[in-house]
């Protein structure tokens, strides 16, 4: 899974989705750091689903609540944590938290590793080994978390540039209404993840493809159920391993998929087109492709009626000599059998027409 998600919806959606697919009650916490992001990447804050106030004793050391956002003793809470975990020997960012997100790398040569740690290093992490390696099996029992995601960006070679690459935005298929950019409300993603309350980091877990998705990544994000993100979150730790495994088993068999600008090469890219579908180069292609073959065979018959036609009254030609007329597939054409743009089908730019 590349380093890439878009967590898009407004913090009153987001608290209320949260609430359904769990069931339960769910509080904000740190709602007013929160932001919407169409391009979020590790060093990025965000809003992930965490056990409630309530199992703060059992998360270890934690950052007091901050009394801004909603806070009921839920099970459940939504908490502000940066994507990307820093090891227990790492020091917790000195900086000022920003609600705008920012690149986790240095900013400029004199900046120290301390005050702006990698989160590039631990992004993701693979479920199949989490209960092994000692730096991610540390937070099983009180480090659960799972990211609701609107979609996630992952990248192809580009179809004709070697050295470009072409992204492409993955999200839920079912429950998508179409309104607007019919994007808005789509059914979120909730990938399943582990968090570190000292360093404030948080990675995804991720499976194998299925075979399916395997032309795009031979990695997926484990994408948890309401059944399995309750027990993720909520169970003991045997039954939490069990519910993940489950999910993971077949986790993305039920996306779809679009190519998206290409803009998204640009990390700081966050314009509103960012998971806007778009036709590749060679779907314009095939729909240039379609509109002349008609044409050519409507051609090839009214070459015969007008040698007919010149035959019985000269120059006068038959229904598709050059005075213009209505072809076989019911384009109207200029006296130089040419169609005008509004004629050619959706996607074929103008610049294809002969000149």
């Amino acid at each position: 899974m590349c380093g890439r998600a878009r967590q898009a919806q407004a913090a009153a959606s987001l608290l209320a989705a949260a609430s359904k697919a769990t069931g339960s009650g769910v509080d904000f916490v740190e709602r007013s750091a929160y932001k919407p992001q169409e391009n979020m990447h590790p060093g990025c804050d965000a809003a992930v689903l965490t056990g409630g106030a309530g199992r703060q004793s059992r998360m270890g050391p934690s950052r007091p609540l901050d009394d801004d956002g909603e806070i009921s003793g839920a099970p459940m809470a939504l908490r502000m944590v940066r994507w990307g975990l820093l090891p227990p020997s790492a020091a917790a960012c000195k900086s000022p938290r920003s609600p705008e997100c920012r690149s986790a790398e240095p900013s400029s040569s004199t900046a120290s590793p301390a005050s702006q740690p990698s989160h590039w290093k631990m992004f993701n992490a693979r479920s199949e080994t989490v209960d092994v390696l000692g730096v991610f099996k540390r937070l099983l029992g009180h480090g659960r978390c799972v990211l609701p995601v609107d979609g996630f960006y992952e990248w192809t070679p580009d179809e004709f540039r070697a050295q470009a690459k072409q992204p492409w935005y993955v999200h839920a298929r079912p429950g998508c209404v179409a309104g607007g950019t019919g994007l808005e409300t789509c059914t979120l993603l909730w990938v399943a993840g582990l968090y570190d309350s000292t360093t404030r980091s948080f990675t995804l877990l991720t499976a194998d493809a299925p075979p399916r998705l395997r032309w795009l990544h031979d990695r997926v994000p484990v994408l948890l159920d309401q059944e399995g993100i309750v027990h993720w979150i909520g169970g003991d730790d045997a039954a939490a391993l069990a519910a993940m495994r489950r999910c993971a088993s077949h986790s993305a068999l039920d996306v779809a998929w679009h190519p998206v600008t290409k803009q998204m090469s640009k990390i700081g890219y966050t314009g509103a087109d960012c998971a806007l579908p778009l036709k590749l180069v060679s779907q314009q292609q095939k729909s240039v492709a379609s509109f002349f073959k008609p044409r050519a065979a409507a051609e090839s018959s009214g070459g015969e009626e007008g040698s007919s036609g010149a035959r019985g009254s000269g120059r006068s030609g038959g229904s598709q000599g050059r005075t213009g007329g209505t072809d076989a597939t019911g384009v109207k054409r200029s006296r130089d059998g040419e169609a005008p743009c509004s004629s050619l089908p959706e996607g074929a730019p103008c610049s294809s027409l002969p000149t």
